[in-house]
């Protein structure tokens, strides 16, 4: 069952238990990860159904991936939570940023595929970069050394470490 509540997307796939998914699998091996941006106290388990796996590669696709959570729960006590630290979290991460950083920051993350929480990181010492230093030259320098757009998350990830290390040097 989907559940949209503030702007949020619950996948609940039952109501026996009460555990968050942090893997959802198809019966043929293949297998997805969400990101789980917050604390909670619940358990993590992995979920191995075909249907779940195909709409969560649909929605994890989208760009609402950040904003999905897979769960079982046992009532909607377990919802309200989540979304209540999902909005404490949204609004502590609301800092003011350039536009071109944002942009920025933006285009890199796409052409990088990075997680909602390595983009978010990434903007943070993007802006620092941009307060200190050549924002623009430093992501020519980069698109000239990398192949980028990346065709691995891996490659991303990879450029992503190098990025932080060098600004916060």
């Amino acid at each position: 069952m989907i559940e949209q509540r503030d702007n949020y997307i619950f996948y609940i796939y039952s109501e026996d238990l009460d555990c968050i998914y942090n893997k959802i699998s198809s019966t043929d091996g293949q297998s997805l990860y969400p990101d789980i941006i917050f604390d909670h106290s619940y358990p993590e388990s992995e979920l191995v159904d075909e249907k779940a796996y195909e709409v969560a590669a649909k929605l994890l696709s989208s760009n609402l991936a950040h904003r999905v959570v897979f769960l079982s729960r046992k009532n909607s006590t377990v919802t309200d939570e989540i979304v209540h630290k999902l909005n404490r979290l949204e609004g502590s991460l609301s800092f003011e940023v350039p536009d071109i950083v944002r942009e920025t920051c933006d285009k890199l993350s796409a052409d990088l595929s990075l997680s909602v929480t390595m983009q978010r990181t990434l903007l943070q010492l993007l802006n620092y970069y941009a307060l200190n230093g050549d924002l623009n030259e430093f992501i020519r320098t980069l698109y000239t050394r990398y192949t980028i757009p990346v065709t691995t998350k891996n490659e991303g990830k990879k450029i992503y470490e190098y990025i932080r290390e060098f600004i916060l040097r």
